[in-house]
């Protein structure tokens, strides 16, 4: 059917042109009549022309008479008929001929080029008889017009029809009377891709798509009965395989009888077209979705102002459903704004469609009150497109910001930091060079100490200014950003903290808040100061300095020697303070932790707990001074300490009590024994001065056997030195005494009772004895001896020489000592008899070790005992590898800390499941120990099945019953917690 129309149009166009050549011809021959043709008769001799009537356009080249020469006409002439024209005119002159032709000339007056039709015919003057050229000249240019009107408009009829033809239609067919095709339609082989054996008959229903094909052929068939026009539009498969829409449009040929002579057709591509209407309703879709997304709202009118459509944000705001608005009269769903100024806004809208925007106040008949911001755009359907939003906070804010500006006058004028504005000056070249000041507020005064500066420059105020100003401001208006920076102005010798923003590019203008900082720079040095040397003496500092974040309690600094305290590397407490309480025994944990929160709460304290130093796995004492760092506000903003290693001090007290109840409990015992010695010696003694002297060599020998026994701590004396230092003492010559034995060395207990007994002897030799007299001797042998399994030691004193003396009838204190002391003390036997050569000794006992209560030696000094985490004496792991596996991280740390002691290498320790796994998947242990409760789930069961499948024992460290252990670990140890730590490493030494 287009093609048909545009066929018309084309007739049309023809008829108008042929009527534009009709009326071209008419008015020619009117132009005729009126006097537009010219008559002329030209003298080929004298090359004089005359004109009558002539064309407006060449009245020029005639004189007053009518008369001009010809060649005067030739530059009139278009240069590209002129050759032409002068070769006629002179072959006329030559061969006494006429021409006709058609010639354009140029307007001398308008410069336009007109057509001229010229007829010229020779003959002669009807007087003279010479040789004359008659012609006629008259003006075809409307009519040449016409042509090229009409021959352009019949090329455009032809090159729009074969557009038609070839844009329009990619394949054009003919079918016979019944519509099987019988002729090739290579356009439609090439658009389909089918082959000729394809294509003819019905096979052009193959190439269309399966779905589609049923509807063609209906098409078909019914327009084939009907002899009706076809116009249908399916799919057709292309030569790629793929499937494109098309518009098959089919019509009958007539013979001149009015039957059918064949069927023509053509197919138009409509896929681009097919896919745009798709695009079209997907893009409806999405504007639908985007109008409904806005966050303002919208409504769209018709011409009449009603309401075609309105999106969420309108339902919402105006609370009605779509169905109580759409359809309905703006002025009716409105009728509070017909008469308003937003009535009035919407007319001119409609009227003039420019867009237009105004506020208004809604009010809704329930009492609601809302100011929107309306936006209304004229729509090409003569109707408009109106966008609304709720700005009644804004409205609010816009009066707040009224109020806020009065307010903001206020504080510029009252403000503690100074406010200048400054318009930054340029040179000719535009390098910024100094700036003058617009406007400042009272503190600018006080900061700077300046006079009032409005209106000066900086070189007018400060004579020579810091350019780091003209600088700093003209780098703002360079980049448009704001500048925070601290900055000396020796000038007035003060530093500044300033605050630099661009407020106006085109003026060159700033703005500046800043702050005298003088003071606190040079406070800030001062700080810097003191903390350096903090830093020095923390570093120097034997005892370990710490600082913690009082919120998170993470370590912010630690010196030094904490390191060295602690017997770890500083990165293992700089985080939080887990790690730290970890290495505190879990008796002393808990104190630790309340002091540190208390220093917290602002409380100092002093503490001193145990640790398992890691370096070395010793137990330490550490003293730790725990205090609170408040901020200027008084709140408690760090936590600090001072921790030192006091197990030296510690120890020493208490060994210096163990050392004082012994002193005391032995000084009593010599006390006693003195006492003893005083009041035997009273008993024997014939006067005064035999008392004295008795008790006088006695003491003296208790002395020597004192200062023997603290020649060697705990290691008694040598009996040879004993009996020579004794026997020495009171013979008058070394050849009074012989000792013969072998080097015994004898416990401090032997010594002291063994001593005491020489010195009775030897002093009853000196006074009646084989001493007493140059003649006398004196033997002492000694010998050990084996008696039931145990090695023994006999003496004998011996004297020869000794001069007579009565019998002895009273048993005095060295005999009371020899046969009483050693047998009671020594366990042995002592026996003393007085012949006539003097005394004989015979003494038996044991060498075994013993106390005296003359020694002086210290005790054993005390040592550190971790509480729960001693292992001494526990079961010994050395070489074993145990994998703990424990979500409570204090409880974790503990064990670990234990296996450790004993001897174990750790595995983890692991809080959770998937740690334990992973970490059995590189590494064997040789033992574990299972907490079954892992993260509060319930008991687990997974990581002992995996050690039971490896054959690693393990034993479960649990809070539930053996009820919840599964049959097949029945025979696993189970211990309850809670628990020693003891009792952990003695169950994995059982494994």
């Amino acid at each position: 059917m287009a093609e048909v129309n545009d066929i018309d149009d084309l007739k049309r166009r023809l008829e108008r042109a042929e009527a534009m050549a009709l009326a071209a011809e008419e008015r020619l021959r009117r132009a005729l009549e009126a006097g537009r043709m010219e008559h002329w008769e030209w003298d080929p001799i004298t090359d004089r022309i005359r004109r009558a009537g002539s064309l407006p356009e060449l009245a020029v080249l005639t004189d007053e008479s009518g008369w001009h020469l010809a060649r005067d006409g030739y530059p009139l002439l278009h240069p590209d008929d002129r050759e032409r024209h002068v070769a006629m005119v002179e072959a006329a002159r030559r061969d006494r001929t006429g021409w006709h032709t058609e010639v354009r000339f140029i307007s001398p007056e308008t410069g336009e080029t007109r057509w001229v039709e010229e007829r010229a015919s020779p003959a002669s003057d009807p007087i003279s008889g010479e040789f004359r050229v008659i012609g006629f000249t008259w003006d075809i240019t409307g009519r040449k017009q016409a042509e090229a009107d009409r021959d352009s408009a019949l090329r455009e009829s032809e090159a729009r029809h074969r557009l038609l033809i070839e844009s329009w239609a990619q394949a054009v067919w003919e079918s016979d009377a019944d519509g099987v095709v019988v002729a090739d339609s290579p356009s439609w082989r090439a658009y389909t891709g089918q082959t000729l054996e394809e294509w003819l008959g019905d096979g052009w229903l193959n190439a269309i798509h399966p779905d589609d094909r049923p509807y063609a052929e209906r098409q078909w068939r019914e327009a084939i009965d009907a002899r009706a026009l076809v116009n249908a539009e399916f799919r057709l498969r292309a030569p790629d395989g793929s499937w494109r829409w098309t518009n098959v449009r089919a019509a009958p040929v007539l013979d001149r009888m009015g039957n059918i002579e064949k069927w023509a057709g053509i197919n138009i591509d409509i896929d681009a077209q097919k896919t745009a209407e798709a695009a079209l309703r997907e893009n409806e879709q999405r504007l639908r979705g985007v109008l409904d997304a806005m966050a303002e709202g919208f409504a769209s009118f018709d011409a009449e102002f009603t309401i075609r459509d309105v999106n969420k944000e309108t339902l919402r705001l105006d609370g009605r459903t779509r169905a109580e608005l759409v359809g309905r009269s703006h002025w009716d769903a409105f009728p509070q704004t017909e008469h308003s100024p937003l009535g009035a806004l919407y007319r001119r809208v409609a009227r003039e469609r420019v867009p237009g925007t105004a506020e208004h106040l809604y009010a809704w008949p329930d009492g609601r009150h809302m100011w929107v911001d309306v936006r209304a755009y004229p729509t090409p359907d003569g109707g408009m497109a109106v966008f609304w939003r709720d700005v009644t906070d804004r409205k609010a804010a816009d009066d707040a910001l009224r109020e806020s500006e009065g307010r903001y006058r206020a504080l510029f004028e009252s403000m503690d930091e100074a406010y200048a504005v400054v318009d930054v000056l340029q040179n000719e070249a535009g390098a910024w060079i100094d700036f003058r000041f617009v406007e400042v507020n009272p503190a600018f005064m006080a900061h700077t100490s300046m006079p009032w500066p409005v209106g000066k420059t900086a070189t007018e105020l400060l004579g020579a200014p810091n350019p780091r100003w003209t600088q700093l401001y003209g780098q703002a208006l360079d980049t448009g950003e704001a500048i925070r920076i601290e900055e000396i102005e020796p000038t007035l010798d003060r530093v500044f903290d300033l605050n630099i923003f661009t407020l106006d590019r085109d003026r060159h203008r700033v703005a500046v808040l800043f702050t005298n900082i003088t003071e606190r720079k040079r406070a800030e040095a001062a700080l810097r100061g003191s903390e350096e040397r903090f830093r020095q003496f923390a570093k120097a500092s034997a005892a370990g300095i710490w600082i913690r974040n009082a919120a998170t309690l993470t370590m912010e600094f630690v010196s030094p020697a904490t390191a060295t305290i602690y017997g770890i590397d500083l990165d293992a407490i700089r985080g939080d303070v887990g790690p730290w309480a970890a290495m505190i025994v879990p008796e002393d944990r808990d104190a630790a932790l309340r002091h540190l929160e208390e220093a917290r709460q602002g409380q100092s304290a002093a503490q001193e707990f145990r640790i398992r130093r890691p370096s070395d796995s010793a137990f330490r004492w550490i003293r730790d001074t725990t205090f609170p760092l408040k901020g200027a506000d008084g709140q408690v903003e760090r936590v600090g300490g001072i921790a030192e290693d006091v197990t030296e001090a510690k120890l020493a007290v208490e060994h210096q009590a163990v050392l004082l109840a012994e002193l005391q409990h032995r000084v009593r015992n010599i006390m006693a024994l003195i006492r003893t010695i005083a009041r035997r010696s009273a008993d024997g003694a014939r006067d005064i001065d035999d008392y004295r002297s008795s008790l006088q060599g006695r003491l003296l020998a208790l002395a020597r056997v004192q200062a023997l026994l603290t020649r060697e701590a705990n290691a008694g004396g040598l009996l040879r030195e004993i009996i020579e230092r004794e026997v020495s003492a009171q013979a008058q010559h070394g050849g009074q005494f012989e000792l013969v034995g072998p080097d015994i060395r004898l416990s401090p207990k032997a010594v002291e009772v063994l001593a005491l007994a020489l010195h009775e002897l030897a002093t009853n030799a000196l006074k009646y004895g084989a001493l007493s007299v140059p003649e006398g001797r004196l033997r002492v042998a000694w010998a050990p001896i084996e008696r039931c399994g145990h090695t023994w030691l006999t003496i004998d004193w011996t004297e020869e020489g000794a001069p007579p003396r009565a019998p002895v009838e009273r048993r005095g204190f060295g005999s009371h000592l020899i046969e009483g002391k050693i047998p009671y003390e020594l366990g042995g036997i002592g026996q003393i008899t007085i012949g006539p050569g003097g005394a004989r000794c015979h003494l038996e006992f044991p060498l075994k070790d013993g106390e005296s209560i003359l020694e002086t030696d210290a005790p054993m000094p005390t040592t550190v005992f971790g509480g729960t985490l001693d292992m001494s004496a526990a079961s010994d792991l050395t070489g074993r590898t145990v994998l703990v596996v424990e979500d409570d991280y204090y409880l974790a740390s503990d064990t670990a800390a234990a296996l450790r002691a004993a001897g174990a290498a750790v595995l983890g320790p692991c809080p959770s499941q998937d740690a334990a796994l992973g970490l059995l998947a590189s590494n064997t242990p040789t033992h574990a120990v299972l907490d079954l409760n892992l993260g509060g789930g319930g008991p687990r069961f997974e990581i002992a099945h995996a050690l039971q499948d490896r054959g690693v024992p393990f034993i479960f460290l649990t809070g539930y019953d053996q009820a919840v252990v599964p049959a097949d670990f029945s025979e696993v140890a189970r211990l309850q917690k809670p628990l020693p730590f003891r009792d952990i490493v003695d169950a994995v030494g059982k494994l």
